[in-house]
């Protein structure tokens, strides 16, 4: 996936995020998902702390192995706060 396609997508990605609605908790299923490069990572860091900003609890489920691997690697949020460490 080319930079302006990947871009494309992270924007509209994170845009289907609506907060304007009240929440205390986001639960993100991710079991549908396959991350496959950094970029990835990078898009869910954005949401994952602009939820948290707006004080949202966020817990992330499904991740498979190969994925969950990329994100301990490369993420840049606390993976604790999201439910990802033992």
């Amino acid at each position: 996936m080319g930079d302006t396609a990947s871009s494309a997508f992270t924007t509209q990605f994170l845009s289907s995020f609506d907060t304007k609605e009240a929440l205390d908790i986001a639960p993100i299923d991710v079991s549908q998902a396959h991350f496959l490069d950094i970029s990835a990572v990078n898009t869910l860091d954005k949401l994952v702390m602009r939820l948290q900003r707006e004080g949202i609890d966020v817990k992330v489920a499904g991740l498979d192995n190969a994925s969950r691997t990329l994100i301990d690697r490369f993420s840049i949020h606390d993976r604790r706060d999201i439910g990802l460490l033992d």
